[in-house]
């Protein structure tokens, strides 16, 4: 699946199922998308577009150094979430 590519040099994964009004799964701190995979998303993607992510510092995202603040994370995890639901409405 599609990595977003951000300015500050973070990529981020994300992965995209279904399609309709967008759902975006953010999982909590220290957790990568696929915790959504099987419990939530597949029965969701039936009537939406599901979109999961890696958030930075955590599964196939870049692992910066640095402190991961709230506000960081939220930044970070936008971007891709636009990215999705752009690319998969045109």
């Amino acid at each position: 699946m599609p990595i977003a590519k951000l300015s500050t040099g973070i990529n981020l994964y994300c992965e995209s199922y279904g399609r309709g009004e967008a759902i975006v799964f953010i999982p909590g701190t220290g957790f990568a998308g696929n915790v959504w995979i099987e419990s939530q998303a597949e029965e969701l993607a039936r009537s939406h577009q599901v979109i999961v992510h890696d958030p930075r510092g955590c599964g196939r995202s870049t692992h910066a150094k640095g402190v991961y603040t709230i506000d960081v994370m939220a930044m970070t995890s936008s971007p891709c979430s636009n990215t999705w639901v752009c690319h998969m409405r045109m």
